[in-house]
């Protein structure tokens, strides 16, 4: 299982993702988006899966 966290700010949106099996962490910074923070947060989740 895996557990998300986000903290969505006014210049950075900050990403975290933990494997609970392995106890593995991996986080990323991206650049917020006001206007809709949910783009932010794909594009980090993006990031951390390493997708295009």
């Amino acid at each position: 299982m895996y557990k998300l966290g986000v903290d969505t700010g006014g210049t950075f949106t900050d990403i975290g993702l933990i494997d609970e099996r392995t106890g593995q962490i991996a986080v990323t910074k991206v650049s917020s988006t006001p206007d809709n923070p949910a783009l932010a947060v794909l594009e980090g989740i993006k990031k951390l899966l390493n997708l295009k």
